[in-house]
Parts: structure tokens; C-alpha cells; sequence
């Protein structure tokens, strides 16, 4: 749940199409940006005393991965904007 409110709070990612390579550069960003996230989720929960321990610059790597794999499986599966506008006139 943090990480889905901090991605929403700092979003990146491009608002129209573009070209593959500026795309790369939009997905690496996105993987930096949740491994960073991961990264103090870790240092929270060790802080706070909580279960949550991420061990590793790989872990959290593999971690940041599988997250960014997962918002962008479920924007594909999610009806788009357009897609709600046109059913409803």
C-alpha cells in the first residue's frame, strides 16, 4: 500500500507516446524510483522495529523489479479513461 501511494505521489512516466528509447529511459526511472522506495520502506521498518527487513542492494533491486512489472501488468488490464468516456455516452 506505501508503495502504490508513494508511486501515485511521484509519478513518471510519459502523458502521451513516445518514441521506444525515451520509453526505456521512463521504465529505468520507474525501477529507480521504486527501489528507492523499497529502500526506505527497509530503513522505516528497521527504524520502527517492524517485520519488514530487505536485505541487500539485490533484494531490493529484485524487489523494485517485480513491483514495476506489476503497476504496469495492471494498467494494461485496467479499462483507460477513454475507454469509461465512450461507454458512458
Amino acid at each position: 500500500m506505501a508503495v502504490a501511494l508513494l508511486t501515485q505521489l511521484v509519478f513518471i512516466g510519459p502523458s502521451a507516446r513516445v518514441r521506444a528509447p525515451l520509453l526505456l529511459a521512463f521504465r529505468a526511472a520507474g525501477v529507480v524510483q521504486d527501489a528507492l522506495i523499497w529502500w526506505l520502506l527497509s530503513w522505516l521498518g528497521e527504524a520502527a522495529g517492524a517485520e519488514l527487513r530487505v536485505e541487500g542492494i539485490g533484494t531490493i533491486l529484485i524487489a523494485a523489479l517485480i513491483t514495476r512489472v506489476s503497476i504496469l501488468a495492471a494498467a494494461q488490464l485496467a479499462p483507460s479513461l477513454g475507454d469509461e468516456a465512450a461507454a458512458t455516452s
